[in-house]
């Protein structure tokens, strides 16, 4: 392969120009966004540029298939080829990055000011990663997070939040919000016109939403046991308020996982508190291989993982950050990484990825209840 790579790239760099378009050597990849600039197809430096990128990737794909690698090693081996070509694209360069260069004299050099300002403030403040979203543009409670509601209880784990109804007349049967522990629980109430609780609000609803309290080390023990016993503790608030024993459940990633147990302890009680139980962007039974956040765990790699957590206490905003960032890295660091740095560009005024920069802790012990559960 790296013969066969050497030659290709030799002869996509010595041939003349009358040759230069000739795609014999490299076939024409299939559309990728990030070489839309016309320069690609223009520009014989950039054309030879994005051949030799193309030839470079196909011999690392032709690597694997010949490495006899199978099952859930090649998956992983896969999955860090996917994520090393996604790192080495030549647009993720200044140099190999004609609209940045392009961008860079029309503006005078101010764009590439604004990008070393961007990137030290991403430093700073997102912990050394790019921006998916300005961090200035919402305000919580004001702009995101501002349907009208209050606290009507409080204790260490989470505060429950009950908002004002917006119909004359309401269901009997309120819902019961729960969130994730590793965000914010606003993400059902964005702005007005991309609000969760507005809609269910104006559709006679009554809405409770669990805002988790967000650890510190002295919460390492917190579990999965203690966030579904929050929720039934949740339930058991409103069945006093409401006057009514059932509730429909809500659980949102994390949250369903806390929402199903608490459900699964009720049921086994004899409880009989919950009318629905409605789960979303949420695995019950992962298992290696069938997620990219099984495709790393292994034994030794598990006990590695919950030793590293528990000598911290505490798995932090960065850490949580990281652990999505990874699986799509083109997706969630490289294109933010152009666009903030190499382009200049402002970040994005979205509420959704707003919400997304707004990561919270995680106790250690209910860290190590994930890494069980992707394992087993």
């Amino acid at each position: 392969a790296q013969a066969q790579l050497a030659e290709n790239l030799a002869e996509i760099w010595l041939r003349g120009e009358a040759d230069e378009r000739d795609d014999g050597v490299v076939p024409p990849s299939a559309p990728d966004a990030r070489f839309a600039d016309p320069a690609w197809e223009e520009s014989g430096l950039f054309r030879r540029l994005r051949q030799s990128y193309d030839a470079w990737s196909r011999s690392m794909d032709g690597w694997l298939e010949a490495s006899g690698l199978e099952g859930l090693d090649r998956d992983r081996a896969q999955f860090v080829l996917n994520a090393t070509k996604d790192v080495m694209a030549p647009v993720n360069t200044l140099a190999g990055n004609p609209e940045a260069l392009r961008k860079i004299r029309e503006t005078q050099g101010a764009s590439l000011v604004q990008g070393v300002k961007n990137f030290f403030d991403d430093l700073q403040h997102n912990h050394g990663y790019p921006a998916v979203a300005d961090r200035q543009a919402f305000e919580v409670g004001k702009d995101v997070a501002a349907s009208e509601g209050a606290v009507v209880f409080r204790n260490e784990l989470f505060e429950l939040i009950q908002y004002k109804p917006l119909t004359e007349t309401v269901s009997k049967v309120p819902l019961l919000y729960v969130f994730s522990q590793v965000n914010r629980f606003y993400l059902g109430d964005l702005t007005p016109d991309r609000s969760l609780f507005k809609r269910l609000l104006e559709a006679g609803v009554p809405v409770f939403a669990i805002s988790w309290r967000n650890p510190t080390r002295e919460h390492s023990d917190w579990n999965i046991d203690t966030y579904a016993d929050g929720v039934v503790d949740a339930i058991r608030v409103i069945q006093q308020i409401n006057r009514r024993k059932k509730v429909h459940l809500m659980g949102l990633c994390a949250g369903g996982l806390v929402a199903a147990a608490a459900a699964g302890v009720m049921k086994a009680r004899g409880d009989q508190w919950v009318e629905t139980l409605s789960l979303f962007v949420n695995v019950l039974d992962s298992r290696p291989g069938e997620s990219e956040f099984g495709l790393f765990t292994t034994e030794r790699s598990v006990e590695a993982q919950k030793a590293a957590v528990r000598a911290r206490g505490i798995f932090t905003e960065r850490n949580v950050f990281e652990m999505f960032a990874m699986l799509r890295i083109e997706e969630n660091v490289m294109s933010f990484f152009r666009s903030n740095y190499l382009l200049g560009e402002e970040p994005l005024k979205h509420p959704l990825l707003f919400w997304s920069m707004d990561y919270t802790r995680v106790p250690a012990e209910m860290q190590c209840d994930f890494i069980d559960l992707g394992q087993k």
